[in-house]
Parts: C-alpha cells; structure tokens; sequence
C-alpha cells in the first residue's frame, strides 16, 4: 500500500524538521544545496540557500513555514522575505507554507518578485516526487497547546534581517579595506622613494582602515591576562622577611 503525503504529516513535523523537508524536496528535483537549514540558529533571514543545476544557473532562497490551518501568512512577512533580492547570492525568493497565504498577500507577490507556495500545493508536489510519506502510525501524534505555543515561539523567533546594518557593515568592510591598500601602498612608495612625510602620512590610513575592518568584521580585542603575584622562594631568596622563620616546636 502506497502512503501519499498529507496535511497530518506536515503538521507533525517540528519546524526544522519541516525546512529539512522543503530542502529534500528541492534536491529531488535536481537542486543544489548551497547552505542546509541552520535549525533555529540565527541564519539571517534565510532558511534554505539552493543552486539550479540547468542553465542559466539560478540561486533560490527558501522560506519554509509550518503553520497550522488558518494561520495565514501575511503580506507583512512577504514584504520582509522580498529584501532578502538585495542580496548579491540570491536570484528568486520562495515561500513555501503548510497553511495558505491572506489575499493582499497574494497580490503583492508577484510585484515583488516572490513564488508562494501554500499547503495543498506543496502537498502536490510531494506527492509528485520520489520522497516517500512516513508511515500513519508515526505522524499521528496530536500536540497539544503548549507543543503549539512552543513551535509558535520558535518560528517567530527566527531572525529578521537588519538591512541598514547590513549595508553599513559593507560600506565600512569596502572603505576600510580600501583605506588599508591606499595606506600599505603610501608606505611603501616613501620607504622605497626615501620620502618621510609620506611614510608617516600613509600611517594614519592604515591605521583607520584596520580599526574600520575590525568593527564590520566583529574581531575582538583578545583579553590579557591578569598576572598574579607568585608566593614563594624567588631567585633573590625567600619572599618574606628573614625574621618571620617558622617556630620550631619542642617535644
């Protein structure tokens, strides 16, 4: 008897669980893994990175949400997901769902470039492909409502994508870098050319475009250690006084 897939085995899946699915789903059609899901840790607005494998070749970011029966995705959630475009790795945006999609929705969508997929979709295309269902016995597993509010919690706290910050840290990554090349350069011309003023002048450049790199790159300073007063005999002597010797006792 053949299992065909169904809304139960969907629902029953935790939502890494469910993002491992999408992702299989994808490679059964002859996608290219470029970054698996990271499983609730911060992964930058992006749940599945895939790769076309047929050209022209096409990276696609999938956004992969379980959500039980009547809890839309709003328009809201599709405006966030049509940022991740300004990515330079990222051609076409997916949204794929267990649940279904609220009409402004679905209107904006194709403005912004992005492919819903809701549940009885998705379970076509499941059913369409060679991933086999599990067997009825082990997805017939009813959550009750604090499994709900659980996986509720943890798809909202999948991380928002800070574009502003995103693209200061790539203004000061592009300055920093080309202040350090334009310093090492001035460098080295006054070293080879004998001239001081410039050496010195090339040091402030190096010196703004390193602490510039280090702020977009997050490398911190490494901590020093403390250095603690050793107790005991130095190589001058005993560290205490002489005349603070131990009393010798008598028996």
């Amino acid at each position: 008897m053949v299992v065909t897939w169904t809304l139960s085995h969907l629902l029953a899946k935790s939502p890494h669980g469910f993002e491992v699915l999408v992702k299989n789903l994808w490679v059964d059609m002859g996608y290219e893994v470029l970054r698996e899901p990271l499983g609730g840790r911060p992964d930058g607005g992006m749940d599945v990175h895939i790769r076309s494998r047929t050209q022209p070749e096409k990276t696609i970011c999938l956004q992969a949400k379980r959500h039980q029966p009547g809890n839309t995705v709003g328009v809201a959630k599709i405006r966030e997901y049509a940022g991740l475009h300004r990515l330079e790795d990222v051609d076409t945006v997916i949204v794929v769902t267990t649940s279904s999609f609220s009409k402004p929705a679905r209107e904006e969508a194709p403005k912004l470039k992005v492919t819903l997929i809701d549940g009885e979709e998705l379970l076509r295309m499941l059913n369409a492909s060679r991933l086999p269902a599990p067997p009825s016995h082990q997805h017939l597993v009813p959550l009750d409502k604090a499994q709900q509010a659980s996986s509720t919690a943890e798809e909202e706290r999948s991380v928002a994508v800070d574009w502003p910050a995103v693209e200061t840290k790539r203004n000061d990554l592009g300055w920093g870098s080309g202040l350090l090349i334009l310093g090492g350069i001035g460098i080295l011309a006054g070293l080879a050319a004998e001239i001081p003023v410039l050496f010195a002048m090339s040091i402030l450049p190096v010196v703004v475009g390193w602490l510039m790199l280090k702020e977009s790159l997050g490398i911190a300073d490494k901590p020093r250690k403390s250095r603690k007063r050793r107790r005991g005999r130095s190589v001058w002597g005993p560290s205490r006084p002489i005349w603070h010797s131990r009393r010798r006792k008598w028996f």
